[in-house]
């Protein structure tokens, strides 16, 4: 790492709140700095993305509050610059406990329900596992996020609870020319079920759209590290929506890992972000358990998305599934990468990957690569991709029936979402996702005129 970096990584906050497994986080944050350096082009997990479109992490302020912030525990006693962003909130419906992370740390920690416990993390002796899944060393990203993240998000779920209401998790980016880091730890003990919505988006877009030039980097930095713990027979279903604005870069990496007859269900929409690259890994651990990841994307601008998934079967008779979709016009890119591996313990693996996408204008670009590693022959394990523009043949059938032709193909696009939205594991989330996503591509219409 070169000299002239290493002023941003040093922490400049204090951390005597801070329970003792965040300070050996930080630490080994620290030593991992010392060795990581800035993305290169060359590198294979980054070549499909520009590399000179992220932002200079030494160019970026680190939030470092004067006092720690104390979490309210009702909407009510939040100020005013939060009113539109609860009314965004009343749109997904009832809730069992309601958490807004900032980079000044957690300002609201609701919940009423019984076996479930919403806390700040870093200040949480219970949270020891925070750390475990994604290492801190995994890159340069993960590592600024161990150091610098304030209060993060800590959910636990009581064996045998089931709550009928989703948790909701919002994290708030502040100002433009910052660098955010949330961090999520949610465990989920043996037979319980819990549903949770994740939401990154800014507190001013308007400010945030204005920071920048057309043509500039990224001017604000959202780096999310989010790690998933599912007990044996228990189920999580989780939805993860990113909004931030267009001068935002986001990286973001979600672990999880699945116990013995357990299940995870995961939903990924990217609908933000000037980059918005993100990495989905599940270990399936225990024999008999379950992974599903749906996803989709909407590329407008010249917005990059980078989707990098991992599938990996380490217990026997387990299943994975994954089906991505996405759309990119005017100038915008994206690449899907996703892996199954298969352990040579894994026998009677059944795990299976797809990945479609349309591309809605000439200047558009996307591809999709599916790998596959696997180490023990008694599997069912297959993969799927394809991409380009509306069939025409599809279009010319709805013409021949009377339909205008950019009816036709917008008929298309919204099928081609449609079952993917279906799909997402929290039903509440599908709505609000299907509005943003066709606001985006109502725009790459307008733009395309």
């Amino acid at each position: 790492m070169s000299d002239d970096l290493a002023p941003p990584f040093r922490i400049e906050k204090s951390h005597d709140l801070d329970a003792p497994w965040a300070l050996e986080l930080r630490a080994q944050a620290e030593a991992a700095l010392e060795k990581l350096a800035v993305p290169e082009a060359h590198e294979e997990i980054w070549r499909y993305t520009d590399i000179a479109r992220l932002p200079r992490v030494d160019s970026l302020a680190v939030v470092s509050p004067d006092q720690p912030v104390s979490p309210m525990d009702s909407p009510a006693e939040l100020p005013e610059t939060f009113a539109g962003l609860l009314t965004y909130l009343e749109s997904f419906g009832p809730r069992s406990a309601l958490i807004i992370n900032t980079d000044q740390g957690v300002v609201l920690a609701q919940s009423d329900a019984a076996g479930l416990k919403v806390a700040e993390l870093e200040r949480s002796p219970e949270a020891t596992a925070a750390g475990s899944l994604v290492p801190t060393d995994q890159d340069l990203f993960t590592a600024l996020n161990a150091c610098h993240f304030n209060g993060g998000v800590h959910v636990t779920l009581d064996r045998a609870v089931r709550l009928a209401d989703p948790v909701m998790v919002v994290h708030v980016m502040g100002d433009p020319g910052t660098a955010f880091y949330p961090r999520t730890l949610i465990s989920i003990s043996d037979l319980a079920e819990l549903e949770v919505v994740e939401i990154f988006l800014a507190a001013d877009n308007q400010a945030h759209e204005a920071s920048r030039s057309d043509g500039e980097a990224a001017t604000s930095l959202c780096a999310s590290v989010v790690e998933l713990a599912v007990g044996d027979g228990a189920r999580l279903d989780h939805v993860g929506i990113q909004m931030l604005p267009s001068t935002t870069c986001f990286i973001g990496s979600q672990r999880a890992t699945v116990g013995r007859d357990a299940r995870l269900e995961t939903g990924s929409a990217a609908l933000g972000a000037d980059v918005g690259r993100l990495r989905i890994e599940a270990d399936l651990i225990g024999a008999g358990g379950e992974f599903n990841a749906y996803g989709l994307y909407v590329g407008d601008q010249a917005r990059h998305i980078d989707f990098r998934t991992q599938q990996h079967h380490v217990a026997p008779n387990c299943k994975s599934k994954l089906l991505f979709r996405g759309c990119v016009g005017d100038r915008s890119s994206a690449i899907f990468s996703g892996l199954i591996r298969i352990e040579p313990e894994a026998a009677n693996s059944d795990a299976h990957q797809a990945s479609h996408y349309l591309i809605l204008s000439p200047e558009a670009r996307a591809a999709s690569i599916p790998n596959l590693e696997i180490l023990n022959h008694d599997v069912i394990c297959g993969h799927a991709t394809s991409g380009g523009p509306p069939g025409e043949d599809q279009i010319h059938y709805l013409a021949t029936r009377g339909i205008d032709p950019s009816v036709a193909e917008r008929m298309i696009i919204d099928g081609f979402f449609a079952d993917v939205i279906g799909h997402l594991p929290v039903a509440c989330a599908r709505q609000p996702v299907l509005k943003e996503a066709m606001a985006l591509l109502g725009a790459i219409r307008e733009e395309a005129k």
